[in-house]
Formats: C-alpha cells, sequence, structure tokens
C-alpha cells in the first residue's frame, strides 16, 4: 500500500511530544495546540480559528485543557488532573523565561544571579510540555478506542530535516561557546 494511502493514528506518543517540544524550545507546542484545536473544531462544530488560538495559547490553553479532559470519564482523574491546576503550572512555566530581564532592572552586570536566572529562563519554559503530558495521555486513550489499531505515523523527510535544523540550533544555543 502506498503510504500516501497508509491510514495512521491520531496518537503522539509521549517521547515524542516531549522531544519535538525540547528540541524546538517549544514551538511545536504552537502545533500541538493547532491540531486538537482543529479537532474540536470538527468534532464540536465550533466557528473557531484553529491557528489563532495555537498562536494565543496562553489565553485558550484552559478551554483546550477543559475540551481534552471531557474526553474521559473523571474517575480516571487524580487531582492534579485538573485543567485550572495544569494551565496555571504550564502558565507560570511559559512565564520563566522573563527570569532573565531581572538582572538589568536591578543594574547587575552579568554576576552569578544572572547566569542562574538565565539558566532558570531557559531550562523552565522548557519543563512547560511536562504539563501538557496528563493530556495527550488522555488523547491517546481516546484516539486508541476510537481508531482500533492503527500504526503511529513514522516522521516524514521534512520532519527530520527540520529536527536535524532544531538539533544544530539547540547544540549552538547550549554549547556555541565552546565553538567561538
Amino acid at each position: 500500500m502506498p503510504e500516501s494511502a497508509q491510514k495512521y493514528s491520531n496518537k503522539v506518543p509521549i517521547w515524542r511530544l516531549v522531544f519535538l517540544s525540547v528540541i524546538t524550545f517549544n514551538l511545536y507546542q504552537v502545533y500541538w495546540f493547532y491540531k486538537n484545536w482543529r479537532f474540536f473544531k470538527e468534532k464540536e462544530k465550533l466557528e473557531i480559528s484553529p491557528f489563532w488560538r495555537a498562536i494565543f495559547s496562553v489565553i485558550f490553553i484552559y478551554s483546550i485543557l477543559k475540551r481534552i479532559f471531557g474526553l474521559t470519564k473523571k474517575k480516571d482523574l487524580n487531582k492534579w488532573h485538573s485543567p485550572v491546576v495544569l494551565t496555571i503550572l504550564w502558565i507560570l512555566l511559559e512565564f520563566m523565561g522573563l527570569l532573565d530581564n531581572i538582572p538589568q532592572f536591578l543594574g547587575d552586570q552579568m554576576s552569578v544571579l544572572s547566569y542562574v536566572l538565565l539558566l532558570l529562563a531557559t531550562i523552565l519554559p522548557l519543563l512547560s510540555v511536562l504539563v501538557l503530558i496528563p493530556a495527550q495521555r488522555l488523547l491517546n486513550n481516546y484516539w486508541r478506542k476510537v481508531e482500533s489499531n492503527l500504526p503511529i505515523k513514522p516522521f516524514t523527510w521534512w520532519q527530520i530535516v527540520l529536527i536535524i535544523f532544531f538539533a544544530f540550533g539547540f547544540l549552538f544555543f547550549w554549547f556555541g561557546d565552546l565553538f567561538l
């Protein structure tokens, strides 16, 4: 069967969500939000723009998480699996990227505090993907029931090219001083 005719599952392995989010400095999350908003637009016949909802995900994260959590029964969730809690955590982690601006306001010239804040401002936003894992697990459970045994789509050639591009960017960001 030609690849274009092959049917693939909508499930996203957790490792893929985390890997792509980290290596793209969370740009993959914009695509993740877009894809899930597009699904709910079709499923619930919503009059929305998935593109703009993804771009402004900081505003719409609660509503997408609420819809995702609505796909499952309440008994399958624990207290941390709350759209409210996960929304607050995601927003806090995303905005931790602003920590590197604090030394500028204090007039600090690259002290130890500056380096620590820069490190935190770089790492903490990358951890926001961990907040999306419970939602992705729920989505994967939903797709497992709906799609039965469809295989997970492998990376395409252009996705591999982008991964390599972002991998170089990621390495240069972290270790660029070694090469300069």
